[in-house]
């Protein structure tokens, strides 16, 4: 998933993953009913992206600053943390899904 103008998927292409992206404008004056289709079901799943990267981001871990000693860790860093917050309660709430659960990171 990426926002619109993000060019990088011949980069990925050689890896085997496509990106997603909204459907651009560009000339139109409106978006055709599959294009609004597909751009509200994206803008969906990137809202629960960005609260995935939200959880990651709030572990005391990653606050303040890193020293550049440490930079070629970081890729390390964040993936242990992606790790850890399969462990918290859902971001979706299975009766509501538009509701997040709030959960205290202390």
């Amino acid at each position: 998933m990426a926002v619109k103008g993000f060019i990088v998927q011949h980069i990925l292409d050689d890896y085997g993953v496509r990106i997603d992206t909204p459907v651009k404008l560009e000339r139109k004056k409106q978006f055709t009913e599959e294009e609004d289709v597909h751009n509200r079901k994206n803008s969906q799943v990137r809202v629960h992206v960005e609260r995935a990267i939200r959880r990651i981001k709030v572990f005391r871990i990653l606050q303040g600053n890193i020293p550049i000693c440490y930079g070629h860790l970081l890729s390390k860093l964040w993936k242990v943390c992606s790790w850890l917050i399969v462990f918290l309660p859902p971001l979706i709430n299975g009766e509501d899904e538009h509701e997040e659960q709030h959960v205290s990171h202390a």
